[in-house]
C-alpha cells in the first residue's frame, strides 16, 4: 500500500497560519507540520498540536527569522533542550 504524506511548513509562524493548517489537518490533507520555534505563535501551534494527536509534528530550526527581542540562537537552543528533555523523560 502506498501513502501520500503532506506537511505544511510553518506551524507556529502566525495564529493564522496555524488555522490553515489545523483545519487542512482536520479535513484530511495535511497529515503532518513542521513546527517554527522561532514564530509568534509556536506556544498556540505546541497546544494545538497536543490536542490533535494524529498530527505529526516535526522541528524545523529556522535561523535567519525574527526574534521577537531574543536571540535567534538562544531560542532554538531553549525549544530544542526542551524537546530533548520532554522525549527523555517519556522514555523513562
Amino acid at each position: 500500500m502506498k501513502y501520500l504524506i503532506i506537511n505544511a511548513d510553518d506551524f507556529g509562524l502566525s495564529e493564522g497560519v496555524n488555522r490553515g493548517i489545523l483545519e487542512s489537518h482536520t479535513r484530511g490533507v495535511v497529515t503532518s507540520a513542521s513546527l517554527m520555534v522561532t514564530g509568534d505563535a509556536v506556544h498556540e501551534a505546541v497546544a494545538l498540536a497536543r490536542d490533535h494527536p494524529k498530527l505529526g509534528v516535526g522541528f524545523t530550526g529556522t535561523c535567519g527569522a525574527r526574534t521577537n527581542g531574543n536571540s535567534i540562537s538562544v531560542r532554538c537552543r531553549q525549544c530544542a533542550m526542551s524537546i530533548i528533555d520532554n522525549w527523555s523523560s517519556s522514555m523513562a
